[in-house]
């Protein structure tokens, strides 16, 4: 049978390590995330170069977390790395695995976000009863107390869209950090008056606009997609630097570009050779 390909279960780059320290401590992290917020969707995930950090996105369309929920997922993963709890890596059958999982544990099923292909028929799963359960490809320890102790070291919210979570697992001896703080939201008081930012609109209704609209040629296009992608970025409040302002804007930019890239075939746009053949739009 064909084998799971690594990018299903992580967002793999060519310097990413993933250890089994630091894979246990996501899928222990996970498990948290899901009982305080019921989150059991990941949508992301990434695996820094140490070997010791990472990163855990979550489809979230609740409320921004309280400071008071970041705290209890931060006690509840190290409380679970802490138990040493036996975890179960199973070679199953991808109908065997669907079977087995059709209830679901602690209300997470064993996909995510991340498609898996109907010609992959067998898979490693794995299991942290009453905590969490995952394709993945590994490498996994035999328990949790792999994770040690698992710091939160940075939080980004996307308004009813995604949590993003930053972590590392400790050394020996190596002090505990400081919770990032949960910013504040983003109304803003005028008098008693109450105004909320306004949510940027998605960028499938974008692409829709501009197709039925005048500004129809592919020059205008470009020119909307690079305004929204400014704008996204721009528009990252949560973000204190330029790499944290892409990161929480990643979702939002691949959507534009897929839906840019559809709209451009919809309605006929090509590029000859030599150079580049403009089509109008076809409404």
């Amino acid at each position: 049978p064909a084998a799971l390909p690594a990018c299903t279960a992580a967002e793999a780059s060519p310097t990413a390590m993933k250890t089994e320290q630091s894979v246990m401590a996501l899928q222990v992290l996970k498990g948290a995330v899901h009982s305080v917020l019921g989150a059991p969707l990941t949508s992301g995930t990434k695996y820094k170069p140490n070997g010791k950090e990472g990163v855990l996105k979550v489809k979230y369309s609740g409320d921004s977390p309280t400071q008071e929920q970041l705290e209890e997922i931060h006690r509840k993963a190290n409380d679970k790395a802490k138990e040493n709890v036996a975890v179960e890596v199973l070679q199953l059958g991808r109908e065997e695995a669907e079977k087995r999982f059709a209830d679901k544990v602690n209300g997470i099923f064993i996909y995510d976000c991340f498609p898996i292909p109907p010609t992959v028929t067998e898979f490693t799963v794995c299991h942290i009863p009453n905590w969490n359960v995952n394709v993945d490809d590994g490498p996994f320890a035999s328990s949790t107390g792999a994770a040690k102790r698992i710091a939160i070291t940075k939080y980004l919210y996307r308004k009813q869209k995604e949590i993003e979570l930053w972590f590392r697992v400790l050394d020996e001896g190596e002090e505990m950090p400081s919770l990032p703080e949960v910013p504040a939201g983003k109304e803003k008081k005028s008098g008693d008056k109450v105004t909320t930012t306004k949510e940027s609109a998605r960028p499938e209704d974008i692409f829709k606009h501009i197709a039925a609209s005048e500004a129809n040629d592919v020059e205008i296009l470009i020119q909307s997609m690079t305004k929204q992608i400014l704008s996204r970025i721009a528009d990252s409040s949560a973000a204190t630097t330029a790499e944290e302002a892409i990161s929480s804007s990643h979702s939002d930019l691949v959507r534009m570009i897929n839906s840019f890239r559809s709209t451009m075939y919809t309605h006929g746009f090509t590029a000859a050779k030599g150079g580049h053949e403009e089509r109008k739009l076809r409404c």
